[in-house]
């Protein structure tokens, strides 16, 4: 008799549950052995070929240098740069002679494919010896009309003007700075420089425009100008290296230092300010009021307000930063200071308003009764460019603090929110 294999596996079953057996997993039959397991992974990545492209220059007024295989150095510079025969001026004061008029532009580049963060290297320039034989004070003034750009020419093929291509931004800044109006003498001047970001690529600088400058034309003698203009490359020391340590304490990235701290007291900045007035080093002062300037000053503004007490009552902190790209208003209330004008109790002593398109999007205000038991906390954090800030109060000029000092104006005091994420006085 033939039995299918379905039937033989019901006639199985019934068998079990007629005899009362029991199916069931255990409790290490639910439990994975092993439950985990791994598979190495390894590589290296290494710098590109040779010391990657060299690229061919913007044009054949420029030379490339030596650099072959190295990752880093001079990639190419101009060939000469030279001007035409002049007459000296028949005057008193300073004569500009430009150089030779030419559709064909005069370029610098460095190269960096290292690809290293903390890097720091500067490009200087200077000439070899002294313009003038009598020493007449002439000097050599090179512009450039724009930012510093990264040359993706593969060197291979010929130049083309889409081979300049914008720097890739760190933070919304440029990986390599300039100075675009230099004048050189026999002393190094800074052309560009890496203030130790990761890079990779050729950094090009345009030469726009160069002139001789002869400041004393009446006094100078018909002379023959002929010298080099000689380029270095060199390491340097960071610039965040010779910052002082209260003005990093001001930043939430430690390394950079250019992203403000969303809370910062006041005594803080005051502290840095006082610090920064006291150094004797010329050049590290020069450093750390720059970095003070570009990164806090108009991003950091605050304004206190005292009531009947001898204490403020109210703190009210602007913080924006461009490299974040925010800003925002941390509106303050001190707890159980007192009344703030308790000879006229149901008046505005305090408005804050922010304006977006003419239309008021944020307010807040205290009577002269305000006395709250325990202090308040207000944050504005959405504070976008083209938004007025209007600060308003009845309180007299003695009872009212302003930082910075000139943004303290009298009665309404209205601010602008700018592009940068920093406020400006309206009046």
């Amino acid at each position: 008799m033939k039995i299918t294999k379905n039937l033989l596996k019901l006639i199985t079953l019934s068998s079990l549950l007629a005899l009362g057996s029991s199916y069931h997993v255990t409790a290490d039959e639910n439990t994975a052995a092993p439950d985990s397991a791994s598979t190495p992974l390894s590589g290296t990545l290494n710098l590109s070929e040779h010391g990657g492209y060299n690229p061919n220059p913007p044009s054949d007024l420029n030379k490339q240098t030596t650099i072959g295989e190295s990752y880093f150095g001079i990639s190419y510079v101009p060939k000469a740069i030279s001007f035409p025969t002049s007459k000296l001026a028949d005057s008193i004061g300073t004569q500009e002679i430009s150089m030779i008029d030419q559709e064909k532009t005069l370029n610098i580049a460095v190269k960096d494919k290292t690809r290293e963060t903390g890097r720091n290297w500067t490009l200087t320039g200077k000439v070899s010896s002294n313009l003038s034989t009598n020493n007449a004070g002439i000097a050599l003034k090179l512009e450039s009309k724009r930012d510093v750009m990264r040359n993706i020419n593969n060197g291979s093929q010929p130049f083309e003007s889409e081979d300049l291509v914008e720097q890739i931004k760190k933070s919304t800044t440029n990986e390599i700075n300039a100075n675009k109006n230099i004048t050189l003498n026999t002393e190094s001047q800074s052309i560009m420089y890496n203030d130790g970001y990761f890079v990779n690529g050729v950094y090009d600088y345009e030469i726009s425009n160069a002139k001789l400058i002869i400041p004393n034309v009446d006094q100078t003698t018909p002379d023959t100008i002929s010298t080099t203009i000689q380029w270095n490359l060199e390491c340097t020391p960071g610039k965040t290296d010779s910052l002082i340590d209260s003005l990093k304490e001001l930043f939430e990235d430690q390394g950079q230092y250019i992203k403000l701290k969303e809370f910062i007291s006041l005594k803080a900045i005051r502290g840095v300010e006082e610090e920064i007035n006291r150094l004797t080093d010329p050049q590290q002062k020069q450093i750390n009021l720059e970095h003070y300037n570009r990164y806090v000053k108009g991003y950091f503004v605050q304004w206190d307000l005292r009531g009947d007490g001898r204490y403020y009552n109210s703190t009210i902190k602007f913080i924006g930063s461009d490299v974040k790209k925010n800003a925002l208003l941390r509106i303050y209330r001190a707890g159980d200071r007192g009344t703030n004008d308790s000879t006229r109790p149901e008046e505005t002593y305090l408005s804050i308003k922010v304006f977006r398109n003419s239309k008021p999007i944020r307010e807040y205000s205290e009577k002269g009764s305000h006395n709250p038991s325990n202090e308040e906390l207000i944050i504005w954090d959405d504070l976008k460019p083209g938004d007025v800030i209007e600060y308003t109060t009845t309180a007299p000029d003695n009872k009212v603090g302003v930082f910075p000092n000139d943004y303290k104006k009298n009665e309404t005091m209205r601010y602008m929110v700018t592009d940068q994420y920093k406020i400006v006085p309206m009046n």
